[in-house]
């Protein structure tokens, strides 16, 4: 305890009596040095939860239980045995010596023979075998299912590495200790000469406190996207690109709403990252809450989530909207569920749905008969929908429709040969010629007596390219390429669809101007139809009138029709042990897009908790009207690229006529007072063509408030640019000094790094350079690291001063009290020898007289 202190705590008991009191015992506690102990505890502990998975630390209790075992088959036993061969010893008056030996070899020897019977029979009895599940382990659920995971991904924290750091309990502590080591260093400490060591580590070990609060409070990094000259158009990217006055933050989520006029942000507070909430949060009924009790798989997450993005100043066009976040999937794909419409919408704009089980008729696991049956596949048919009128698998094909065309209903109801894979129906109107074929593949066959030849070149279950015929876009069929010979005419090949015969087209043999084969509309000479009999194919037609359904049924074994099923009723068995149940029936869907939870051993780490592969629900709601809808939005993670925003931004149309559109993305930052252009970019490889050595990006700086001159300049790798504050010559040694300074404090002061480029369009532009095209490669875009460093030099400071303090007070401190007391030794010797020396002579004296 130094004397300054002990002055100290006499004044505060002198004079910080009666109402201050409690602030003699604030000071004191202040003051302390334990209090500083507790704290870098805590941030120690802090960093551990920060880094080591929950998991992990919830075998802390197992392993005391495991230790605590060891502890009593082993070192209880034998410090019993310690205690009775002292007693032992005591007894028969055995020397020092051999009473050692004997207490010290009893302990050792039954310590040691009770870690043997711990290891062979304890041990294997306690040890937890996480593939059976046997043995000892508390929590053993809790800790294989967060194994990896730690405290900061748990769904009540949600929280990156840099968001955890910068919590309020670090902070605290942080803080407290600032001001803890403050109050010691002022209340304990000399100031003196000789302390200039312990003061200078003091403060800067402040200084590093400080340095890290301030840093974590205005901390920023994200990245921005240049778009080369010409790249908006498609064009190689050349001169100078647009310019980019913002950049996107790398962790802070936003909604980017478009009502009418520009496209706006709400900043998403407190939104997850590592945990899925409300998976299934639609408006309305989907279908999988009618089939939820035959898919398990639609088991959600309970957790539930509603982060309000309503603020005190609605923005432009939203004045009468709410918006709320009540849906999260972490990591997922999108997906498409159909979505009940109620009420329907006016008649042309609805679309029916209809659902259809598969049943099995066997016990499962037996293979008895089952007169019940179990339902085993679901089907959702939206008739009228190129697309989604027909479910197919590699064994079954489901087809349902209302009002099937009377002409292709009969074609399917076609009695094929047995065994045949596919039937051709052909009808020639004016020789009054109508028959079934099937037709071997290449072989020249003759249609009856009217002069007409065909030849099936080929059957494939889907065409060469995709349907584009609008209306049917993105829509399967498979399809028969047949070529006919007319009696008269040049022969051509039609492709018949089996599922759409309507869109059938011939090609003619002859090529167009441009090389392509040309095309038309089926010859009206001869119709063919084509069935596919290479699975099982089940059709339905429902009459639009009555509601009843007509059934097909067809096998590479026959066909069979059923007539007149009425909604809610059973096809029996078309086949053996299969059924087919004509089940639930709306009048209006629409299909919305959910997320389909991708597996964690399907995950890309580098993804996890950075909202790539999230999406979030949103429910806007209209207060005047009572409306409400929730959507599923993906992420994008450029939003004002024209290309990127459109895939990701999902429209609603409100009842009062108006249609916002809602992106899911990043907080977009604007830069303090610039912009920046991209002007080149250049990528060097270490040998011709080998692999990237540097990336070289020309930067063009340009002020928006006229406070500095333009100018640009290169960032590489190791080199990034920094703004918008550049030492200049154009300025003096004092203001380039000033500003420097005031640079590395300022949290508007920005860092600009490489840190991803267009590789793509830099090798598609390496082709033409190859062809002489053009004569050097180009990229389209180049985007940058940013962020700023507040504080960051503060903290280097702090760590100076230490690295200075710490050798002053260990080995100059030591030396200068070394030095000081052998002063005071030598002047001590000097004033007793001095008083010796006077003594003598009146010694002397005294003694002369006598």
């Amino acid at each position: 305890m130094s004397a300054k202190w002990r002055r100290v705590q006499a004044w505060d008991r002198e004079n910080l009596t009666g109402p201050l009191t409690p602030v003699r015992y604030v000071l004191h506690a202040l003051s302390s040095i334990t209090l500083a102990a507790f704290l870098l505890v805590g941030v120690a502990l802090y960093a551990v939860l920060a880094s080591v998975p929950v998991g992990l630390l919830a075998l802390i209790p197992t392993w005391i239980l495991y230790i605590l075992s060891l502890l009593l088959v082993s070192v209880l036993p034998g410090a019993i045995t310690f205690v009775l061969a002292g007693r032992v010893a005591s007894g028969k008056n055995m020397a020092r010596a051999p009473s050692f030996l004997l207490k010290v070899g009893s302990f050792v020897i039954v310590t040691a023979a009770g870690v043997f019977v711990w290891v062979d029979f304890v041990w294997p009895a306690v040890r937890y075998e996480p593939a059976t599940h046997e043995g000892l382990r508390l929590f053993a659920s809790f800790v294989e299912r967060y194994a990896s995971t730690t405290i900061r991904r748990l769904p009540a924290f949600e929280m990156t590495e840099l968001e955890f750091y910068a919590w309020w309990p670090m902070r605290a502590m942080l803080m407290l200790f600032t001001l803890n080591l403050i109050v010691a260093t002022i209340r304990r400490i000399e100031f003196k000469f000789v302390n200039l060591g312990v003061l200078t580590v003091h403060t800067g070990i402040v200084l590093i406190a400080l340095g890290s609060v301030y840093y974590q409070m205005f901390k920023q990094e994200g990245d921005a996207l240049l778009l080369a000259g010409g790249a908006l158009q498609g064009q190689i990217g050349t001169g100078p690109g647009p310019a980019q006055a913002a950049f996107y933050d790398r962790e802070d989520p936003a909604l980017w709403i478009h009502a009418g006029m520009d496209w706006q942000q709400r900043r998403i507070k407190d939104l997850p990252r590592y945990n899925d909430y409300s998976l299934n949060a639609f408006t309305g009924e989907t279908i999988h809450d009618l089939v939820a009790p035959q898919n398990e798989e639609t088991d959600a997450p309970e957790r539930t989530l509603s982060v309000d993005l309503n603020t005190t100043r609605p923005l432009t066009g939203t004045d009468d909207l709410s918006f709320k976040v009540v849906g999260f999937a972490s990591y997922a794909e999108q997906s498409q569920r159909w979505q009940r419409v109620e009420p329907a919408r006016p008649e042309g704009q609805r679309q029916p749905m209809r659902l259809v089980y598969l049943v099995a008729h066997d016990l499962a696991g037996t293979g008895e008969p089952d007169e019940e049956g179990r339902r085993m596949l679901w089907f959702a048919l939206a008739p009228g929908d190129a697309v989604s009128m027909m479910h197919e698998t590699p064994e079954i094909a489901v087809e349902y429709a209302i009002g099937m065309d009377p002409e292709r209903w009969n074609d399917l109801k076609t009695q094929l040969p047995i065994g045949a894979p596919a039937g051709l129906v052909v009808e020639i109107p004016e020789a009054n010629y109508k028959s079934v074929m099937s037709p071997r593949v290449g072989e020249r066959t003759p249609v009856g007596n009217t002069g007409w030849h065909l030849t099936l070149q080929q059957i494939a279950p889907e065409p060469p390219f995709p349907i584009v015929t609008p209306g049917y876009e993105g829509a399967k069929s498979s399809i028969a390429f047949v070529r006919l010979e007319p009696p008269l005419g040049e022969p051509f090949v039609r492709w018949v669809y089996h599922r759409f015969p309507e869109i059938s087209q011939d090609l003619l043999e002859q090529a167009s101007a441009d090389g392509r084969p040309m095309r038309r509309d089926p010859d009206r000479r001869v119709r063919v139809g084509f069935v596919d009999a290479t699975k099982l194919q089940v059709y339905f037609n429902e009459d639009a009138a009555t509601g009843l359904v007509d059934a097909i049924v067809r096998t590479p074994g026959g066909v069979e029709v059923r007539e007149g099923l009425a909604p809610g009723s059973r096809l029996r068995e078309p086949v053996p042990r299969l059924s087919f149940d004509l089940a639930d029936r709306w009048d209006d869907a629409r299909q919305v897009e959910v997320p389909v939870v991708v597996p964690e051993e399907q995950r890309d780490g580098t993804m996890v908790g950075t909202y790539d592969k999230a999406m979030i629900a949103v429910e806007v709601a209209q207060q005047s009207s009572g409306w409400s809808e929730v959507v599923w939005l993906p992420f994008c993670k450029y939003t004002d690229v024209t290309s990127l925003r459109a895939s990701s931004q999902r429209a609603l149309d409100l009842p009062d006529g108006r249609r916002i559109s809602l992106v899911f993305g990043r907080v977009q930052h604007r830069l303090p007072g610039f912009q920046l252009r991209m002007l080149d970019f250049k990528m060097l490889s270490y040998d011709h063509r080998g692999s990237p050595r540097d990336y070289q990006t020309l930067v063009r700086v340009e002020s928006t408030d006229g406070s500095f001159e333009s100018y640009d300049h290169v960032t590489r790798l190791n080199a990034p640019l920094k703004a918008p504050f550049l030492w200049s010559s154009a300025r003096g040694f004092a203001a380039n000094f000033v500003g420097e300074i005031v640079s590395h404090l300022s949290p508007r002061q920005y860092k600009f790094s490489q840190a991803g480029w267009d590789r793509s369009g830099w090798e598609q532009s390496q082709q033409l350079v190859d062809q002489g095209v053009i004569e050097r490669p180009r990229a389209n875009f180049t985007i940058l690291g940013v962020g700023n460093n507040p504080g960051i030099h503060v903290i280097a400071l702090g760590g100076v001063l230490m690295g200075v303090g710490t050798p002053w007070a260990f080995y100059i401190k030591p030396w200068l009290l070394r030095r000081q007391r052998d002063k005071l030794k030598a002047q001590h010797a000097d004033q007793t020898q001095s008083k010796q020396q006077e003594a003598a002579p009146k010694d002397a004296l005294e003694g002369s007289l006598s």
